[in-house]
């Protein structure tokens, strides 16, 4: 069985900045006052104060066991914090058990509280009262963003007793928020980055965690060592105005982690934007937004491969991907292949074919020239239905 759920700080309290969305408030009409980006912040409290149709953020936890943990396949978790009109307050929680079965479960929460408490933490809960049949899902976070626990008590339904999810995850930084490389990672990136494409916000509080996965999914136990991150999102904008198509990885091999939001713009038509980072031990070595080859300042290259066995259901065929990263000025080069190992989930987005798809992918990859290391890691690829300009919103 999952253990008792765990703190970081028992007595979360002191100078703190408490946001609250409910959801029984409903929508506003018209725009939403997104709080901009601090340079100086952790920026994990809330950035909207209320709902309308198209305004969004999220908080993003993933975690992938590694392969000395389990005698079968790779385990692997999503857990996605929503503040979403359309949505609402929601808390998904995706499942990749050991033996290729998969799961999901949603939690529709009445409320949303986080608390920043700065020297003591931030705390999230998604919250259910006990007249609408109770439950919470909430996550921690150090002050330090060395640590993150998400614990889930989850009431079974009135219809099915057994789906009830308790638990606890316990992800532990191996790697910082901003780089300590000024020479690699020049610092004055850090004012850009933040900004995934126009109108978009990815940060990355924790890229690179040792996780400890202790949860009972609906009377089954998911217990592994592993390694995932937390991601922060947030846009004025639904993703069918942002994209046609993303791409997302966080892919670990040996010493090193990887990841890679990509996505071809809608609101300037047709042009990519992506933001590419690489972590070793930990430090971050790498990172741009630049997909432009050069001779002076780094860059990334990108391509799909076709040659494996899975790929989606939809009108994406891929099979994995190729990323080489390059300083040309400190003469460093990394490339890292992955494969998709096996198919987690497929939804689909539209009548034409068009769908979203997880997978549990194999990873190999280093610096060129240098020891070749092998691992596992976590991919999304999502395509979104072809819409007239006028009817985005």
């Amino acid at each position: 069985m999952a253990s008792e759920q765990r703190i970081i700080n028992p007595s979360l309290s002191g100078n703190c900045t408490t946001s609250q969305i409910e959801a029984k408030k409903g929508l506003i009409d018209g725009a939403v006052e997104i709080s901009p980006f601090d340079p100086t912040a952790n920026n994990l409290l809330s950035k909207i104060p209320n709902l309308n149709a198209s305004t969004w953020e999220l908080y993003f936890f993933d975690a992938v066991s590694s392969s000395s943990s389990s005698s079968l396949s790779n385990s692997a978790v999503t857990l996605s914090f929503f503040h979403e009109g359309r949505g609402g307050l929601k808390m998904q929680l995706l499942v990749m058990w050991p033996n290729g079965e998969t799961s999901v479960t949603e939690f529709l929460a009445e409320e949303s509280t986080i608390s920043d408490c700065e020297a003591n933490g931030v705390r999230g809960v998604w919250r259910r009262t006990e007249t609408e049949g109770g439950g919470s899902a909430s996550f921690e976070i150090s002050s330090d963003l060395n640590q993150a626990i998400v614990n889930l008590d989850l009431p079974p339904t009135a219809a099915d007793a057994a789906t009830a999810v308790h638990g606890s995850i316990t992800f532990s930084s191996m790697s910082p928020q901003r780089s300590t490389d000024t020479d690699t990672c020049p610092e004055e990136k850090e004012d850009t980055l933040h900004l995934l494409a126009p109108a978009v916000t990815w940060l990355q509080p924790i890229p690179r965690a040792s996780v400890e996965m202790d949860l009972n999914i609906k009377g089954k136990d998911l217990s592994f060592t592993g390694l995932g991150g937390l991601d922060r999102f947030w846009s004025p904008h639904t993703w069918m105005t942002l994209m046609d198509e993303s791409i997302y990885l966080r892919a670990h091999a040996g010493p090193y982690t990887l990841i890679m939001l990509r996505i071809m713009s809608r609101i300037d038509r047709g042009v990519p934007h992506a933001s590419v980072y690489l972590f070793q031990d930990n430090k971050r070595v790498f990172a741009t937004q630049d997909e432009r080859i050069s001779l002076s300042s780094e860059f990334y290259s990108f391509k799909r491969t076709y040659h494996g066995a899975v790929k989606g259901d939809f009108l994406d065929s891929a099979t994995g991907t190729v990323i080489d990263m390059v300083i040309p000025k400190k003469g460093k080069h990394w490339r890292f292949e992955t494969e998709h190992g096996s198919v987690w989930w497929n939804m689909p987005t539209g009548p034409s074919g068009t769908g979203n798809s997880g997978f549990v992918d194999k990873v190999i990859g280093g610096e060129v020239g240098g020891e070749v290391f092998e691992g596992e890691g976590t991919a999304g690829v999502c395509q979104l239905p072809p819409i007239p300009p006028k009817e985005l919103t």
